[in-house]
């Protein structure tokens, strides 16, 4: 029932960024005068950025998690143990394979049009 709410709550939101986006683009800032324009265009980039994270199928991607053995860190707590050099029992290929698949929906976040969704 948690998780309906949630979807739902989250189809609004996109609703409203879709419409938000729509009005921008489609109204506004074609009549903002020419010195103003690049801030549009960061305007529009913003709004792109945010539909994509909103569009994103796997929340724990969003979420910044990574489970590896059995343990679910977060980027930061990852960051940490790798520096503090603490066994996290990952070979190094996985630990390579899951940080690079993690770089690959970032920039797929940031870049959604020239770039294609990652797995």
């Amino acid at each position: 029932m948690v998780e309906n709410e949630l979807d739902r709550k989250s189809s609004q939101i996109k609703g409203l960024v879709d419409a938000l986006y729509a009005d921008f683009t489609g109204q506004i800032a074609s009549a903002l005068p020419e010195n103003q324009k690049y801030n549009a265009a960061m305007i529009r980039r913003s709004l792109e950025i945010l539909a994509a994270h909103l569009q994103l199928d796997n929340r724990e991607q969003a979420d910044d998690k990574f489970k590896l053995s059995g343990q679910t860190f977060s980027s930061s707590q990852l960051a940490k143990a790798l520096r503090d050099r603490q066994d996290i029992s990952v070979s190094h290929d996985k630990l390579r394979e899951d940080l690079k698949s993690d770089v690959m929906h970032r920039r797929w976040q940031a870049n959604p049009k020239t770039l294609s969704k990652p797995d």
